[in-house]
């Protein structure tokens, strides 16, 4: 794998982090669960801004072709789908969860179309899109499912 993969795959890795001690709480006694939390969630939540801020700015300071920053867009959107539809479902359950998952959720969408707007702005250099498909697609990249779409429809026209 090439080094300037390392931070997106990442970026999708560390939510799971996060999330593991509540995946794995029925499946495992209470130290384990102690051992999971202290070795794995409490780094990954202190990595979590360091890699929101790295995401953003690799896609800058990183040279990427247009199709491989809206391929990661998609892929990054399309593995951090069952995080999201977990937070809902945890959310509903664990109100006092809505605290701590929804910025979470919300920081992560954000961070995670840096690669997105970055390719949008150079398909838009390029003339691969229009200025009215450009700006509906921005928009799209900061609401929550539209952001998976605008995705979508940014890979097939980067091709």
């Amino acid at each position: 794998m090439k080094r300037k993969h390392i931070p997106p795959v990442l970026l999708i890795a560390d939510p799971w982090l996060i999330m593991l001690p509540i995946l794995c709480q029925s499946l495992v006694p209470y130290e384990t669960g102690g051992f999971l939390n202290n070795f794995i969630v409490l780094p990954s939540l202190v990595c979590f801004p360091v890699l929101l801020i790295l995401n953003l700015f690799w896609a800058l300071l990183v040279r990427w072709d247009t199709d491989e920053l809206a391929l990661w867009n998609l892929r990054i959107k399309l593995y951090l789908i069952p995080f999201y539809l977990f937070t809902v479902i945890f959310c509903i359950g664990v109100p006092l969860g809505i605290l701590f998952l929804v910025p979470i959720d919300a920081l992560l969408m954000v961070f995670t179309s840096a690669y997105g707007l970055r390719a949008l702005v150079r398909a838009r250099k390029e003339q691969q899109l229009g200025k009215g498909m450009f700006l509906i697609l921005f928009l799209c990249h900061f609401c929550f499912v539209a952001d998976v779409i605008a995705a979508f429809i940014l890979k097939r026209r980067t091709n």
